[in-house]
């Protein structure tokens, strides 16, 4: 074979492959749109979880650690007798407060007293919830760390499944929207993304207290969708 001919055939072969539709350089890019949905309900809240306990401070460790065993079994006597729900120690713990102007010093001569704090956690109804931290009070609760407003879990877990489904409609609906002024459908849905904040959609709550009584407010469960629609 001939060199002229070598390179004619040569110059035939790098058309064909350079032309070929699978090793073009220049392909269409994927036609790919990016939709966020939201959606959200709100429900009452029927329960209230409250994190409360024992504060005593003493000369000594073993002073401070006995008053606040002794006034936290009464506290937890007295909740029981309540039939509180779900009640359980959350913290133990015993620490020396120090006198300032004796920092310096690595001794107890610079401890000025030490201070134990025993805390609980349970679960009233919130009707009930102020008439429970009074009694309380009385019975040895020196500190009220935290209420936490909740719904029915069965009711909860309904409002999460209801949020996605508002938040997928919606995130479609805004697909279909853009898709219709430009003269478009939506083909297929390539690609799904759920952000459910964690474990589950976002539980927000409003809390509305004057002490007692205790007024429990309104949860709101909310979902995002994110959809990749191609068309």
């Amino acid at each position: 074979m001939s060199m002229p001919y070598k390179k004619l055939l040569c110059i035939a072969f790098a058309a064909v492959f350079l032309s070929s539709p699978l090793l073009a350089q220049n392909v269409e890019p994927s036609r790919v749109l990016h939709v966020t949905g939201r959606g959200e309900i709100s429900l009452p809240t029927v329960y209230t979880e409250i994190r409360l306990g024992v504060d005593r401070h003493a000369k000594t460790a073993g002073e401070a650690h006995r008053e606040a065993a002794k006034e936290s079994d009464r506290l937890v006597r007295f909740l029981k007798s309540k039939k509180v729900m779900d009640l359980q120690t959350t913290g133990i713990s015993l620490q020396p407060i120090f006198d300032s102007s004796k920092l310096s010093s690595a001794s107890e001569a610079g401890i000025r007293e030490y201070r134990a704090v025993n805390t609980v956690v349970f679960r009233v109804k919130t009707e009930d919830a102020g008439t429970v931290i009074d009694g309380a009070v009385k019975e040895g609760a020196s500190r009220i760390d935290r209420l936490t407003f909740l719904p029915e879990p069965a009711e909860l877990e309904k409002a999460r499944k209801e949020a996605l489904r508002r938040a997928v409609s919606d995130a479609k609906a805004q697909a279909e929207t853009v898709l219709s002024v430009l003269n478009l459908s939506i083909k297929e849905i390539v690609q799904i993304h759920v952000d459910e904040s964690g474990s589950g959609p976002i539980l927000q709550t409003e809390m509305r207290m004057v002490q007692t009584p205790v007024v429990g407010g309104n949860a709101t469960v909310t979902a995002r969708v994110v959809l990749d629609v191609r068309y």
